[in-house]
């Protein structure tokens, strides 16, 4: 049998076998990127690899999808990312946006109509100021943040979020978040997407571990509520 083959068959029973949960529990929160590499990231790993290098497959870190279960840590893990950009970049700006909030408004009537109000605490938005918003975003310097695609409540909300990204509102890094059943269902809507998966912690070991770290000095708090936590 030819050694080409072997070899080709090998690596796709490895990947075959991999699994999320093969994931050290002690890692806490991570990222996985389930459908073309099935890797780890610890948070500083994420963020100084694929946000501030660059190192996505698709994008380049320009077009990122963060899925997961409810509670497990979505749109904290995008409050940290807007913090990054503030913190580790000179210029960028990172603007976020609760796509429960458009109500029936597209992201773009909704930065020029709710969001720049608010954001200049103006009266009334002027041409002018839409004219600003748009010349910030093509500059490049926007990180435009878009949390709960699955809070839209459209039909195909993956679907409605690719159509508006375009013109001016393109121009920015996109980083939205999703849970993982209605990403599942329509995720080639948003195929230009690297996507990366938040991970839970792997109950009990991994919360266990974790209070177990946490209350260090409180051991008896800390068996409280495990007790707490295993009834529930």
């Amino acid at each position: 049998e030819p050694e080409g083959k072997k070899k080709k068959e090998k690596k796709e029973k490895v990947k075959k076998e991999k699994r999320p949960g093969e994931v050290s529990p002690e890692e806490g929160s991570q990222f996985y990127q389930p459908e073309e590499v099935t890797r780890t990231y610890k948070n500083d790993e994420f963020f100084a690899q694929v946000l501030k290098q660059g190192k996505s497959p698709k994008s380049q870190g320009r077009r990122l999808a963060v899925t997961g279960e409810a509670g497990a840590g979505k749109t904290t893990l995008l409050q940290k990312m807007a913090q990054w950009v503030a913190a580790e970049t000179e210029q960028d700006v990172a603007i976020w946006v609760s796509l429960a909030d458009l109500q029936g408004r597209s992201v773009e009537e909704y930065l020029l109509q709710k969001w720049l109000k608010d954001a200049l605490r103006a009266v009334r938005v002027t041409p002018e100021m839409e004219e600003a918003l748009a010349l910030l975003f093509n500059s490049g310097r926007v990180w435009l943040l878009l949390d709960g695609v699955d809070e839209m409540g459209s039909g195909n909300p993956l679907a409605t979020v690719a159509a508006q990204i375009t013109g001016w509102v393109a121009s920015a890094r996109v980083v939205v978040t999703c849970r993982q059943n209605v990403w599942d269902g329509r995720k080639n809507a948003l195929e230009g997407f690297d996507v990366y998966r938040n991970l839970d912690f792997d109950y009990p070991e991994g919360v266990g571990q974790f209070i177990q770290r946490w209350f260090v000095r409180h051991l008896e708090l800390g068996e409280r509520l495990l007790a707490e936590l295993a009834q529930g």
